[in-house]
C-alpha cells in the first residue's frame, strides 16, 4: 500500500473539503517513501515473488509507476502480470497510458467506482 483508502488517498492537491475530519488534515501523505519502496520491492522479485500494490489517489498513482519503472530498468525482462497494480482510482489518462506502456496490470472493483462515488464527494468535493 503506497497510500491509504479513499478518505486517507495521496493526491498532488490537497483534498477541497478541509474540514474532511481526516486525522490528516486534507494532504493525506505517502504510507512509504519511494526510494524505500524500490529496495523493499527489489528484494521481493529478486525472489521471484509478485508484486500487487495499493495506489489510489493519482500522486500515489504517479509515485508507484516511478517506483515500477525504476524496477523495469533493473529487470527488464519481468513476466506480464509480475507487477500489478490495485486500484488507480483517481490516476489521470496521462497516467493510464503510462501504466499500458510500462505494462502494469491494474485491478479495478467496479462495485467500489459505484460505492466510492458519495464518499468522494465528502471527502473530496468531487
Amino acid at each position: 500500500m503506497i497510500d491509504g483508502e479513499i478518505e486517507a488517498c495521496a493526491t498532488e492537491e490537497p483534498y477541497d473539503k478541509a474540514d474532511c475530519g481526516c486525522a490528516h488534515g486534507n494532504t493525506p501523505p505517502l504510507l512509504w517513501e519511494p526510494a524505500t519502496l524500490v529496495d523493499a520491492m527489489d528484494a521481493v522479485i529478486h525472489r521471484g515473488g509478485h508484486i500487487g500494490t495499493h495506489a489510489y489517489g493519482d500522486r500515489a498513482v504517479r509515485n508507484l509507476l516511478d517506483v515500477y519503472e525504476r524496477l523495469l530498468k533493473r529487470y527488464p525482462h519481468l513476466p506480464q502480470g509480475t507487477l500489478v497494480m490495485e486500484h488507480g482510482g483517481l490516476a489521470i489518462a496521462e497516467q493510464r497510458a503510462r501504466a499500458v506502456a510500462l505494462g502494469i496490470h491494474v485491478t479495478i472493483r467496479h462495485p467500489l467506482l459505484h460505492y466510492f462515488a458519495g464518499i468522494q464527494e465528502v471527502y473530496r468535493g468531487i
